[in-house]
Protein backbone atom coordinates (compact mmCIF):
# COMPACT_ATOMS: atom_id res chain seq x y z
CA UNK A 1 0.00 0.00 0.00
CA UNK A 2 1.55 3.14 -0.77
CA UNK A 3 1.13 6.56 1.38
CA UNK A 4 -1.95 7.56 -0.58
CA UNK A 5 -3.61 4.80 -0.69
CA UNK A 6 -7.22 4.91 1.20
CA UNK A 7 -8.15 1.65 2.59
CA UNK A 8 -12.11 0.97 2.52
CA UNK A 9 -13.98 0.70 5.65
CA UNK A 10 -15.86 -2.52 6.01
CA UNK A 11 -19.90 -2.08 6.06
CA UNK A 12 -21.06 -1.57 9.29
CA UNK A 13 -23.17 -4.11 9.83
CA UNK A 14 -24.63 -3.71 13.37
CA UNK A 15 -26.01 -0.39 12.85
CA UNK A 16 -27.30 -1.80 9.14
CA UNK A 17 -29.21 -4.46 10.76
CA UNK A 18 -30.19 -1.79 13.85
CA UNK A 19 -31.55 0.66 11.00
CA UNK A 20 -33.50 -2.12 9.43
CA UNK A 21 -35.01 -3.65 12.61
CA UNK A 22 -36.25 -0.04 14.14
CA UNK A 23 -37.72 0.78 10.41
CA UNK A 24 -39.62 -2.36 10.42
CA UNK A 25 -40.80 -1.63 14.07
CA UNK A 26 -41.95 1.69 12.70
CA UNK A 27 -43.44 0.22 10.07
CA UNK A 28 -45.60 -2.24 12.16
CA UNK A 29 -47.24 0.65 13.83
CA UNK A 30 -47.96 2.61 10.11
CA UNK A 31 -45.18 5.13 10.40
CA UNK A 32 -44.61 4.52 6.82
CA UNK A 33 -41.95 7.65 5.81
CA UNK A 34 -40.33 7.20 9.31
CA UNK A 35 -39.95 3.43 8.78
CA UNK A 36 -38.91 4.27 4.76
CA UNK A 37 -36.09 6.37 6.08
CA UNK A 38 -34.72 3.70 8.25
CA UNK A 39 -34.71 1.58 5.12
CA UNK A 40 -32.96 3.43 3.13
CA UNK A 41 -30.26 4.08 5.26
CA UNK A 42 -30.29 -0.30 6.04
CA UNK A 43 -30.13 -0.35 2.31
CA UNK A 44 -27.41 2.00 1.69
CA UNK A 45 -25.38 0.01 3.87
CA UNK A 46 -25.89 -3.04 2.92
CA UNK A 47 -27.41 -3.01 -0.96
CA UNK A 48 -26.76 -6.60 -1.57
CA UNK A 49 -28.83 -7.66 1.02
CA UNK A 50 -32.12 -9.21 0.05
CA UNK A 51 -34.26 -8.42 2.82
CA UNK A 52 -33.25 -4.81 3.57
CA UNK A 53 -33.77 -4.49 -0.71
CA UNK A 54 -37.28 -5.94 -0.63
CA UNK A 55 -37.84 -3.85 2.77
CA UNK A 56 -36.86 -0.33 1.15
CA UNK A 57 -39.06 -1.27 -2.04
CA UNK A 58 -42.44 -1.98 -0.26
CA UNK A 59 -42.18 1.39 1.76
CA UNK A 60 -41.01 3.06 -1.23
CA UNK A 61 -44.14 2.11 -3.06
CA UNK A 62 -46.36 2.68 0.05
CA UNK A 63 -45.33 6.14 0.00
CA UNK A 64 -46.18 6.64 -3.67
CA UNK A 65 -42.98 6.16 -5.56
CA UNK A 66 -43.98 3.16 -7.46
CA UNK A 67 -41.32 3.17 -10.27
CA UNK A 68 -38.24 3.38 -7.38
CA UNK A 69 -40.24 0.70 -5.74
CA UNK A 70 -40.16 -1.97 -8.73
CA UNK A 71 -36.47 -1.34 -9.49
CA UNK A 72 -35.35 -2.33 -5.95
CA UNK A 73 -37.34 -5.24 -5.98
CA UNK A 74 -36.36 -6.58 -9.32
CA UNK A 75 -32.84 -5.77 -8.68
CA UNK A 76 -32.94 -7.56 -5.38
CA UNK A 77 -34.64 -10.43 -7.70
CA UNK A 78 -31.94 -10.57 -10.16
CA UNK A 79 -29.16 -10.97 -7.85
CA UNK A 80 -31.06 -14.42 -6.26
CA UNK A 81 -28.76 -17.65 -7.04
CA UNK A 82 -31.16 -20.03 -9.01
CA UNK A 83 -29.28 -22.51 -7.14
CA UNK A 84 -29.95 -22.13 -4.00
CA UNK A 85 -32.52 -24.04 -1.77
CA UNK A 86 -34.88 -20.66 -1.24
CA UNK A 87 -34.36 -19.29 -4.77
CA UNK A 88 -38.20 -20.12 -5.72
CA UNK A 89 -39.33 -18.92 -1.94
CA UNK A 90 -37.47 -15.45 -2.59
CA UNK A 91 -38.69 -15.36 -6.20
CA UNK A 92 -42.29 -15.61 -4.95
CA UNK A 93 -41.74 -12.71 -2.20
CA UNK A 94 -40.31 -10.68 -5.08
CA UNK A 95 -43.78 -11.05 -6.77
CA UNK A 96 -45.95 -10.79 -4.50
CA UNK A 97 -44.27 -7.39 -2.94
CA UNK A 98 -44.36 -6.32 -6.14
CA UNK A 99 -48.39 -6.85 -6.65
CA UNK A 100 -48.09 -4.87 -3.57
CA UNK A 101 -46.43 -2.50 -4.80
CA UNK A 102 -49.43 -1.94 -8.20
CA UNK A 103 -52.02 -2.43 -5.23
CA UNK A 104 -50.74 0.43 -3.46
CA UNK A 105 -51.33 2.69 -6.53
CA UNK A 106 -54.79 1.06 -7.15
CA UNK A 107 -53.70 -0.88 -10.02
CA UNK A 108 -55.47 -4.15 -9.01
CA UNK A 109 -55.57 -6.09 -12.50
CA UNK A 110 -51.48 -5.77 -12.35
CA UNK A 111 -51.56 -7.01 -8.52
CA UNK A 112 -53.53 -9.91 -9.24
CA UNK A 113 -51.53 -10.63 -12.10
CA UNK A 114 -48.27 -11.08 -9.88
CA UNK A 115 -49.73 -12.34 -6.76
CA UNK A 116 -51.26 -15.00 -8.55
CA UNK A 117 -47.41 -15.88 -9.94
CA UNK A 118 -46.29 -15.75 -6.33
CA UNK A 119 -48.80 -18.43 -5.05
CA UNK A 120 -47.94 -20.51 -8.01
CA UNK A 121 -44.38 -20.11 -7.28
CA UNK A 122 -43.82 -20.46 -3.12
CA UNK A 123 -43.10 -23.32 -1.99
CA UNK A 124 -45.28 -25.50 0.64
CA UNK A 125 -45.95 -22.58 3.29
CA UNK A 126 -48.97 -22.19 4.57
CA UNK A 127 -48.77 -19.68 6.36
CA UNK A 128 -47.53 -17.69 3.48
CA UNK A 129 -49.65 -19.15 0.86
CA UNK A 130 -52.73 -18.15 3.54
CA UNK A 131 -51.38 -14.79 2.84
CA UNK A 132 -51.40 -14.54 -0.30
CA UNK A 133 -54.53 -16.41 -0.45
CA UNK A 134 -55.94 -13.68 1.55
CA UNK A 135 -54.76 -10.78 -0.69
CA UNK A 136 -55.86 -12.50 -4.21
CA UNK A 137 -59.45 -11.94 -2.48
CA UNK A 138 -59.00 -8.46 -1.44
CA UNK A 139 -57.71 -7.66 -4.97
CA UNK A 140 -60.74 -9.63 -6.76
CA UNK A 141 -62.92 -7.26 -4.98
CA UNK A 142 -61.03 -4.49 -5.52
CA UNK A 143 -60.28 -4.73 -9.35
CA UNK A 144 -63.57 -5.19 -10.14
CA UNK A 145 -65.44 -2.57 -7.99
CA UNK A 146 -63.70 -0.02 -9.54
CA UNK A 147 -66.00 1.41 -11.82
CA UNK A 148 -65.17 4.87 -12.79
CA UNK A 149 -67.74 6.64 -15.65
CA UNK A 150 -66.07 9.75 -17.27
CA UNK A 151 -69.21 10.78 -18.23
CA UNK A 152 -69.47 14.62 -16.13
CA UNK A 153 -72.80 13.24 -15.77
CA UNK A 154 -72.41 10.24 -13.99
CA UNK A 155 -70.61 10.05 -10.56
CA UNK A 156 -67.92 7.20 -10.50
CA UNK A 157 -69.69 3.92 -7.71
CA UNK A 158 -68.85 0.97 -6.37
CA UNK A 159 -70.01 -1.85 -8.81
CA UNK A 160 -69.29 -5.78 -8.04
CA UNK A 161 -70.17 -8.71 -9.94
CA UNK A 162 -71.56 -11.85 -8.08
CA UNK A 163 -69.14 -14.12 -9.87
CA UNK A 164 -66.30 -11.71 -8.48
CA UNK A 165 -67.70 -11.82 -5.02
CA UNK A 166 -68.13 -15.95 -4.93
CA UNK A 167 -64.16 -16.23 -5.99
CA UNK A 168 -62.89 -13.62 -3.48
CA UNK A 169 -65.19 -15.98 -0.82
CA UNK A 170 -63.27 -18.87 -2.22
CA UNK A 171 -59.90 -17.12 -1.98
CA UNK A 172 -61.00 -16.00 1.92
CA UNK A 173 -62.05 -20.10 2.27
CA UNK A 174 -58.81 -21.37 0.73
CA UNK A 175 -56.52 -18.55 3.10
CA UNK A 176 -58.61 -19.98 6.23
CA UNK A 177 -58.22 -23.63 5.48
CA UNK A 178 -54.41 -23.44 5.21
CA UNK A 179 -54.01 -21.28 8.22
CA UNK A 180 -56.87 -21.26 10.85
CA UNK A 181 -55.32 -18.44 13.05
CA UNK A 182 -55.05 -15.75 10.05
CA UNK A 183 -57.22 -13.27 11.73
CA UNK A 184 -57.55 -11.14 8.85
CA UNK A 185 -58.54 -13.90 6.39
CA UNK A 186 -61.46 -14.80 9.02
CA UNK A 187 -62.89 -11.40 9.20
CA UNK A 188 -63.26 -10.89 5.51
CA UNK A 189 -64.91 -14.40 5.50
CA UNK A 190 -66.91 -14.00 7.91
CA UNK A 191 -68.31 -10.36 6.28
CA UNK A 192 -68.37 -11.66 3.00
CA UNK A 193 -70.41 -14.71 3.69
CA UNK A 194 -73.01 -12.62 5.50
CA UNK A 195 -73.15 -9.96 2.34
CA UNK A 196 -73.73 -12.92 0.02
CA UNK A 197 -75.35 -15.15 1.93
CA UNK A 198 -73.10 -17.87 1.93
CA UNK A 199 -72.65 -19.76 5.03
Amino acid sequence: LGPTTKVEQPPNLKKAYSEHYQGSLLYAEGQVKRANAKFRQAYQILPDNFHFALAYGLSEGRIGHASSALKLIDQAKRQLNRNAPDFAYKSAISYFLKGMVYSYNQDYGSAHQLVTKALQQVPDTPAVQSIMLNTLGYLQIMNQSKNQHKSSKTEAHIHVRKHDLDAAHGYFRQALELDSDHGTAFYNYKVLSDSIGLP
